[in-house]
């Protein structure tokens, strides 16, 4: 225990944060991102998004050099960033990792790593000692051997993680763990979440996956369906308190029926890829800034703005369902999961409305799905052809 200091003004948190909350918005401060350092990974999970081989020298070449992300820190401080992420792929396997991570620390931000912990040695360890992140969070894929190697494909890569856990649990470094709920080790989950438990870990887990950011759907082999998401939900207290907490805080709000992108990304927060393409967040990936020609407050004061400001071209009933606060609806993951920006996605669509099911809330899932297909119908091919040629159009802009 520690003395308070008597000439320390004690101000509550909450209000700081909510101010400085305010501020961040209104002058439109970048103050949070994230970097995507490289897509290669030395695991072959089931279910990632975005990995590619570590030896890929294609995928390697696209990615940003040491320089150019030295470069890109020093932009994004100079625009306000504080708070960034760095994630892959595997952050780990850059050979110039610590040269750009220790960079971005100078610069006084404030730095969470997303790993999968299996590249941790005890020489990485002892520098993140010297050098602490404000967080590392290590992926769980099963809590036995054969589950998690399952997911991974590699062998060797449980022990590895579990070492990794040891080694940063070892020098107090920052330390949450979570994982990806999928059918392969949906029944390990819980022994996870345990896990985490018994060493005073945050654990959080995701049972929604979307397909991979090129279009493929090979997801689709092991993630969950609606009904099984909803299921194991329900079994978690403290997952159905929070989405109870969820509805009775939001329930009234409606997201803006006109426009494109109704969440908070691109207004305080971006995303920065491997190959350096600036977006609003990291499942958005088809309206970029290619940061190597140009800078980045070119690309956050004028681009992004752009883009924050288009609005649909069609209607979805997603906009006027009563149920908005209990979908995990996200305009980039479901042009991932359908093709359409402006989509529906009706493996979405069932979960929240099984959700409203388990909490007791009246729905209307068969009438918003029948309004969807009238929707669909009354577009004819010669129509989608304008939509599409518009929204290209507002993409060269």
């Amino acid at each position: 225990m520690t003395m308070d200091c008597p000439k320390l003004i004690h101000t509550r948190y909450g209000v700081f944060s909510e101010r400085l909350h305010e501020t961040i918005i209104k002058r439109h401060i970048p103050a949070s991102g994230s970097i995507e350092l490289t897509t290669r990974c030395n695991l072959n999970c089931a279910h990632c998004y975005i990995n590619q081989p570590v030896s890929h020298a294609g995928v390697k070449k696209r990615e940003l050099t040491e320089s150019q992300w030295i470069s890109m820190i020093d932009q994004m401080a100079d625009e306000g960033c504080l708070w960034l992420l760095m994630t892959g792929g595997e952050p780990f396997v850059r050979k110039d990792f610590f040269h750009i991570y220790t960079h971005a620390k100078k610069k006084g931000m404030l730095i969470s790593l997303f790993t999968n912990g299996t590249q941790l040695t005890e020489r990485i360890a002892d520098y993140l000692t010297e050098w602490t992140p404000f967080v590392v969070e290590i992926t769980l894929y099963g809590r036995t051997q054969e589950t998690y190697e399952r997911v991974t494909g590699v062998p060797g890569s449980h022990k590895r993680c579990y070492q990794a856990i040891d080694m940063l649990m070892k020098r107090q470094i920052p330390l949450q763990l979570k994982s990806m709920v999928l059918n392969i080790n949906q029944s390990e989950v819980r022994s996870m979440q345990q896990f985490s438990r018994d060493r005073g870990l945050t654990f959080r887990y995701d049972p929604v996956i979307s397909k991979r950011i090129d279009g493929s759907d090979m997801q689709r082999d092991c993630r969950l369906s609606p009904q099984e998401i909803v299921a194991f939900e329900n079994e978690d207290e403290e997952r159905r308190s929070a989405w109870l907490d969820i509805w009775k805080r939001l329930s009234h709000m409606r997201a803006p029926e006109d426009r494109l992108f109704t969440c908070g990304a691109g207004r305080t927060s971006f995303h920065i890829d491997a190959s350096g393409v600036l977006y609003i967040c990291i499942m958005v990936r088809h309206h970029g800034y290619d940061l190597k020609r140009g800078s980045f407050h070119e690309g956050w004061h004028h681009f992004i703005p752009g883009i924050l400001e288009q609005k649909r071209v069609k209607s979805i009933p997603c906009a006027t369902c009563d149920i908005q606060a209990l979908c995990d609806y996200c305009s980039g993951w479901v042009k991932m999961e359908t093709g359409d920006i402006e989509g529906y996605s009706p493996y979405l669509c069932e979960i929240a409305h099984l959700r409203a099911d388990r909490m007791g809330i009246q729905n209307n899932l068969q009438t918003i799905q029948r309004q969807m297909i009238k929707s669909n119908a009354a577009i004819t091919k010669e129509e989608k052809h304008e939509i599409g040629q518009a929204a290209l159009c507002r993409t060269s802009d």
